[in-house]
This record gives C-alpha cells, structure tokens and sequence, in this order.
C-alpha cells in the first residue's frame, strides 16, 4: 500500500514534457513507462531519506528506440543509472512523434522515507 502511495506521488510530481498537454495521451504513458524504466536503478542507488530530481531529454528513432540526450541531476551516479537504462531502449512508439525532443523531469522520494 506504501508503494502505491508512493508511485501516486512520484507520477503527480512529474514534469511535463515541451508543448503537450496534460490529459491521459499517449505523452502520458511514455511518462509512466519511462518513470517505471528508471525507477528501481534510481531507487537502488538512494539512501533512506535521500530524494533525487532527474531531467531528462531524449526523442525516439524512426525504430522506436530511445536516444537520451542529455540526464541532469546533481548525482552523477543516477544520471548514469538513468542514461544507461533508457539510452537505446526500445519502446512502443507507435502513436509518438519520432525525432521529437521531449523533455521530462521526474522527482524521486525513496519510499523508506
């Protein structure tokens, strides 16, 4: 039950991407898909009250395949985490705009706070 409480804070606290709205869309199932990709690399690095924000910039190939690029955050270790989870990623892409820079911050609280 903690989880869950926890997944609902996470989601409400993403980011949105550049110039798309935010309804349930297609936009908003790449963000849970990419948030759920990351999480367990981010959450395995981070301490008990530690908390992380990671922005991210990618756009996906005519093969619906990730390409990142550029990860902020100010820990150099989860932007690795998160660079080498969703750099070459395949994805379902089907109803996204290919070669289109998306921009997505996500805000980690670790759930053993």
């Amino acid at each position: 039950m903690k989880n869950r409480i926890l997944f609902f804070i996470v989601a409400l606290l993403l980011g949105t991407f550049t110039s798309l709205p935010a309804t349930n869309s297609p936009e908003s199932d790449l963000k849970n898909t990419i948030t759920k990709m990351i999480k367990p690399g981010v959450f395995d690095h981070l301490e008990a009250s530690e908390q992380a924000e990671v922005k991210i910039k990618f756009y996906i190939t005519s093969d619906n395949e990730l390409r990142v690029i550029s990860v902020e955050s100010e820990d150099a270790e989860v932007r690795h985490r998160v660079f080498q989870a969703l750099d070459h990623a395949s994805i379902d892409g089907s109803n996204l705009l290919k070669k289109f820079h998306y921009n997505l911050t996500v805000r980690f609280l670790h759930p053993r706070s």
